[in-house]
């Protein structure tokens, strides 16, 4: 297995510097309070727009990870009615007798919504975790595994790297087996192996012929490598590979935003239209990277501010979310994805917008932490924003590092002086 090292070293350089380049100062006179308010309304409002369009349980994978959107946000914003809504369709589903069909990556995905649901239901609903269980297993069962331990699912569409990998995640979320996340993290790294370039972009689907940087199968990728990134043990054997990869594609991703603050249908070429689902997948992960501390340059969070901003502009609760590509299949002809059908309103667009909106709320909706103001030369002018977690800051608001645990590790930024984590003073004159 190979990750294309030295090329992709090269190629996240020369992009590193011209995202630097493209982003300075702030993006707007927007502020953060406004920009919380803003994906709360809208979020809520989609979310709303979503259930309303839905009364009844769906099995498609667009309405599943909507559902799964929906439910997570509920939880981002602290508000239970909206995933209670989505639970009570569940159970209505199940007391009808239905069972989600499995045999392809598209119907598999279901299983992030009765898994989601298992998680933040109290008590726990055992029903959810049998449905979504099946689901998972069904892609690595004696069936379906191949030698190599992927899935014979595995169809090597970027598409899959969400489909997949983002099931076996919440498997190993909702049940703590080692063997879910294994199987998330195999799949991933073998996907970016075959599907990441230099440029940190991935294409559609080589075996088809599809080198496209296609938006929204850029954006599957995306979010698939953040929600594993999310759950991984930091001591997994190819965690430090997936974090590599998706901090590649975050500089891309970066570098290929449009002036306006939304993303194109194919990445790499500004002249192919404006499209809102993967512009959501795309604020999604950079704004989850930001929140976590894996992204500390600035470009990053004006990038996923700037990016959400665009987005809201496109969404209205009556009509739902406009520019949004419909389903599209993989192709070696460069036009069937830059005349693609767009439509306002299609349920390719209500996840990512969702999912972003979730991004937005959790970060910038964290509890600002008041540090220094007892110690010279300790003020802020902007606090930062943490929750209950173990990052460090400096006196001046900075994340110096993501774990206490390695607070001493000589290659962090340590000097002599002030440091707080979660609001308090962590220790002085460390070195």
């Amino acid at each position: 297995m190979r990750l294309k090292a030295s090329k992709r070293s090269l190629g996240i350089f020369i992009i590193a510097i011209t995202v630097c380049a493209l982003f300075t100062g702030n993006i707007s006179a927007q502020t953060d309070s406004a920009i919380l308010a803003s994906a709360r309304k809208n979020g809520l409002d989609m979310s709303n727009w979503f259930l309303a369009q839905n009364p009844n349980m769906s099995t498609g994978y667009p309405q599943s990870c909507s559902f799964y959107g929906v439910c997570i946000f509920s939880e981002a914003i602290k508000d239970t009615s909206l995933v209670n809504a989505v639970d009570r369709r569940y159970r209505a589903y199940i007391a009808g007798g239905n069972t989600p069909a499995v045999g392809n990556v598209d119907m598999n995905v279901h299983g992030i919504v009765p898994f989601e649901l298992y998680r933040q239901s109290n008590p726990k609903y055992a029903p959810f975790l049998t449905y979504g269980t099946r689901m998972a297993d069904d892609e690595f069962s004696t069936a379906h595994l191949r030698p190599d331990s992927l899935s014979t699912y595995s169809r090597f569409w970027v598409d899959d790297m969400y489909m997949i990998g983002s099931l076996q995640t919440q498997a190993y979320k909702s049940t703590n087996t080692a063997r879910y996340i294994n199987n998330a993290a195999r799949t991933l790294f073998r996907y970016i192996d075959s599907l990441q370039q230099p440029n940190g972009l991935f294409y559609h689907c080589p075996a088809l012929g599809a080198n496209w940087y296609w938006g929204r199968g850029n954006g599957w990728a995306a979010s698939s490598m953040t929600e594993l990134l999310l759950a991984i043990p930091a001591a997994h054997p190819l965690r430090a590979q997936i974090m590599s990869a998706y901090m590649q594609q975050m500089w891309a991703l970066a570098r290929c935003q449009d002036s306006s603050g939304m993303w194109h249908q194919l990445l790499d070429d500004k002249t192919t239209f404006i499209e809102s689902s993967c512009t959501g997948m795309f604020v999604f992960a950079l704004a989850t990277g930001v929140d976590q501390g894996w992204l500390t340059a600035d470009s990053f969070k004006v990038a996923a501010k700037k990016g959400w901003m665009a987005l809201a502009g496109y969404f209205d609760p009556v009509n739902g979310l406009r520019n949004v590509c419909i389903g599209l299949s993989a192709s070696s002809d460069r036009t069937v994805y830059t005349q693609h059908q767009q439509q306002t309103g299609d349920s390719h667009g209500t996840a990512g917008f969702i999912w972003a909106a979730t991004a937005m709320a959790r970060w910038l909706g964290k509890p600002l932490v008041q540090i220094g103001s007892d110690h010279p030369g300790c003020k802020l002018t902007e606090s930062p924003k943490v929750g209950v977690d173990n990052r460090i800051f400096d006196c001046k608001g900075r994340i110096i590092h993501g774990d206490a645990k390695n607070f001493r590790n000589k290659n962090s930024r340590i000097t002599k002086g002030v440091y707080f984590r979660n609001g308090k003073r962590f220790a002085e004159t460390m070195e």
